[in-house]
């Protein structure tokens, strides 16, 4: 038998199945075959399509008990892979670059429950992914330009869609209303101009963010975005974009909160396309080690680092409803960065040196070159679908 399979180990596997099989019938054993595709069977599963030999009828006792055993085995394997994730940095990638793909859970399916998980938690929680508070009131400046004019809280009028006042244009026309030489287009730009404050706020409840706008100033935006679409003189495609503008600025004014629904639809968009950046990043700078890690490990790197900061983002939505959330914006981003750096020193095993400088030049092109410009995108895709 042990002749046959060796010479059987130089053959195609459907050749040495069929030779292993007719050994152990010219020995008196009976040769069987798999029920799915006609394959011999020489041991528990199909050689050639996978199925399990046995593949009886089982009473339920059976079944539950094989459905408890594959469970027990599931968790093991998923406490395995939660236990790697949090506290050993860059095991993961190692295990799948050194052909463990096995004991744990494979990174691409990970990735997907956790950030899956992510935002469900945040719906039922009724956790806000983000809220902008919105303040609009007259700059005392203007106000006190306006005195004397005439104008001052007269209703706004169909004009022309004038530009917003800057620092200087506010000291310019103080100084004409100064001397009293205030024309009516200059009146009327004061009139328009509102001191417009934002403030956004990230993982709190729905419901407990409200803007604060007068009712005349909520009037006015909302006839101003009348005057914004009826403006024939300007260009079709910047009254869109204008109008749009207006109407979600008002829209946001109502609900704070208005935003929630968009970003969570096309923050995952957006990262599932930053991964493969993430990894050609990593790519270009081990590129001379690049017949020892090839693009689908950098990849698998990419996914366990932003499984990770899913994993960060749940705990801190829940963290900065007990604790203020400039700490514990600090501490993910200080958890984020720590954990970078460990995942890459232990993956790529280079020097400190190396990986400090290699890490914190990954880290600074993709923030502020790669996902800070996207996330720019998203939230302008956002406010249009508001």
């Amino acid at each position: 038998m042990s002749d046959t399979a060796d010479e059987s180990a130089e053959l195609s596997p459907a050749t040495a199945v069929a030779l292993a099989s007719s050994a152990i019938a010219a020995r008196g054993g009976q040769a069987q075959h798999c029920t799915n595709c006609l394959a011999p069977l020489i041991g528990p599963f199909c050689a050639a399509c996978g199925q399990p030999h046995d593949t009886s009828r089982k009473s339920v006792r059976r079944l539950l008990g094989e459905a408890f055993g594959h469970l027990v085995k599931f968790d093991s394997r998923l406490m395995r892979t939660i236990f790697a994730l949090l506290l050993q940095p860059g095991q993961l990638p190692l295990a799948f670059k050194a052909g463990q793909t096995q004991r744990y859970v494979p990174a691409p399916r990970l990735y997907l429950f956790v950030s899956l998980l992510f935002f469900v938690i945040l719906s039922v929680s009724g956790i806000a992914l983000f809220q902008l508070e919105v303040n609009a009131s007259r700059d005392a400046r203007i106000q006190a330009a306006l005195q004397g004019t005439g104008s001052l809280g007269a209703p706004l009028k169909a004009a022309p869609v004038l530009p917003p006042l800057n620092q200087r244009d506010v000291l310019a026309l103080e100084s004409k209303a100064q001397a009293g030489k205030l024309s009516g287009a200059d009146v009327e730009r004061l009139r328009n101009a509102l001191d417009v404050t934002t403030r956004g706020h990230f993982f709190e409840r729905l419901g407990t963010v409200r803007s604060h706008i007068p009712a005349l100033q909520r009037e006015e935006l909302r006839l101003l975005e009348v005057n914004v679409e009826a403006q024939a003189a300007i260009d079709s495609r910047i009254r869109w974009l204008a109008a749009h503008a207006v109407k979600a600025f008002d829209d946001i004014a109502d609900d704070p909160a208005a935003l929630n629904a968009p970003l969570s639809i096309w923050i995952p968009r957006m990262l599932f396309l930053l991964l493969p950046l993430f990894a050609g990043l990593l790519w270009l700078f081990y590129w001379r080690q690049r017949r020892e890690f090839l693009l689908v490990d950098h990849l698998i790197f990419s996914l366990t680092l932003h499984t990770f900061l899913f994993v960060v983002l749940m705990l801190a939505a829940f963290a900065v409803q007990m604790v203020p959330a400039g700490i514990v914006g600090g501490s993910a981003q200080a958890i984020v960065a720590v954990y970078f750096f460990v995942a890459v020193k232990r993956f790529y095993r280079q020097s400190y040196f190396w990986t400090a400088l290699k890490a914190v030049s990954i880290a600074f092109i993709y923030t502020y070159l790669i996902l800070w410009p996207a996330l720019f995108v998203v939230v302008a895709a956002s406010v249009l679908q508001a």
